[in-house]
């Protein structure tokens, strides 16, 4: 078995979306109302919405919509520090619902900061930064599920560009 690290996967990610926007292209250029890919078991299939008019086809060129979700999995993460998961359970931002959240986008934060809570099995467990650095993304939406090693939050570590 073959084990490929996050990294791998979001570059795969990231090939694999600029894969599809060529054949988006191609197919807007080619004037082709429908076009299928096949590689052993993948299956790709674009297809235009033809309008008819008057005995002539008129097609409508097609303009992929990548929704917010999957705009903010294709962050470049890589030029970043990241804080991951150590463990599977709920996301919390703030220690009480009322109380304000530990971090903010922007916030400039030392090693040993709380930045969240995570419940697993009725415990909750704190997530400390281990080391200096600006918040730059918050990936996880407070009271989501999170996975063991899904990224929480992206961090600039290069502390004297922050300052």
């Amino acid at each position: 078995m073959v084990r490929t690290s996050k990294k791998d996967k979001e570059e795969k990610d990231k090939d694999i979306e600029k894969e599809l926007h060529q054949i988006i292209e191609l197919v807007n250029s080619a004037n082709l109302e429908e076009l299928e890919i096949r590689e052993g078991k993948k299956r790709v299939r674009i297809k235009k919405k033809v309008i008819r008019e008057k005995e002539k086809l008129v097609s409508e060129e097609f303009t992929p919509e990548i929704s917010e979700e999957v705009k903010e999995d294709f962050i470049e993460t890589d030029k970043y520090e990241k804080v991951i998961s150590p463990l599977t359970g709920i996301f919390y931002r703030a220690p009480a619902l009322d109380d304000e959240p530990y971090v903010e986008e922007g916030d400039v934060i030392e090693a040993g900061k709380t930045l969240c809570l995570i419940e697993a099995m009725k415990l909750f467990n704190e997530i400390k930064s281990d080391m200096d650095g600006k918040i730059v993304k918050i990936m996880v939406k407070n009271g989501e599920q999170v996975k063991e090693g899904q990224i929480l939050f992206l961090l600039e570590s290069n502390i004297e560009d922050i300052k």
